[in-house]
């Protein structure tokens, strides 16, 4: 069967421990330094971590800016491996829709999350309530307009957004519209990287500071909670 044509059902039950495992980062990556830079979290800020998968993030952000992170995600197997490698932080299998509490967060991170996303206006909603007061969220996603990175997959033989369970692209405009539209002031919108062939093996700093204009691979975004 196409994978592009699966139902949701059978999509979702591929998202399990390979998954997880196959999506594990390093904790100093230079994504996680992106978004951290982008959100600047500060001494016990309380921050939560939307689709944390294996906890890298979250102990990047204690480790390194002494916050007080939480991670959720709807992967059973991937929050099991988060408290084991990192139990002293709190994970939970959960639903960003179906919090139970109300809690307030100096700032919330979904990296890599939003093209997984069906009811948006929904999610948005309850990411504008868990915020507080001026609260910011951070947001990466592949980039629809990463024609660069898609011509070097198709003459790799490779399809760039393969994943069963993204269900959108996103574009810089495309992403600042909805965010604005939900009340979630979009202050920076930029992408990285470009991808020009071998920059990488020259600089990892070239690669990942080039400029790209709309054209990077990931989109980096940062807003705030209206009031």
């Amino acid at each position: 069967m196409d994978p592009f044509v699966k139902t949701r059902k059978e999509r979702w039950k591929e998202y399990g421990f390979e998954y997880a495992r196959d999506h594990e980062k390093d904790p100093d990556n230079w994504e996680y330094r992106e978004v951290a830079r982008l959100l600047n979290p500060q001494k016990d800020e309380k921050i939560l971590d939307i689709g944390c998968n294996t906890g890298e993030f979250c102990f990047f952000l204690k480790k390194r800016f002494t916050t007080n992170p939480r991670g959720i995600d709807i992967n059973r197997e991937a929050i099991k491996v988060a408290r084991i490698k990192y139990p002293e932080i709190p994970f939970d299998v959960k639903d960003i829709s179906h919090f139970e509490k109300e809690e307030e967060y100096d700032g919330i991170v979904m990296i890599e999350v939003i093209e997984h996303l069906s009811d948006l206006p929904e999610v948005l909603a309850k990411v504008k309530r868990l915020l507080k007061p001026h609260g910011r969220i951070v947001l990466s996603t592949p980039n629809q307009w990463a024609f660069l990175f898609k011509l070097k997959s198709r003459i790799l033989g490779r399809d760039f957004t393969y994943d069963p369970l993204h269900l959108r692209e996103f574009t810089p405009l495309s992403l600042t519209a909805l965010l604005n539209s939900e009340g979630l002031k979009v202050s920076k919108v930029y992408t990285k990287v470009l991808g020009l062939p071998f920059l990488r093996r020259v600089s990892v700093h070239l690669y990942t500071h080039f400029p790209s204009l709309y054209f990077g691979r990931w989109i980096f975004c940062i807003a705030h909670r209206e009031e």
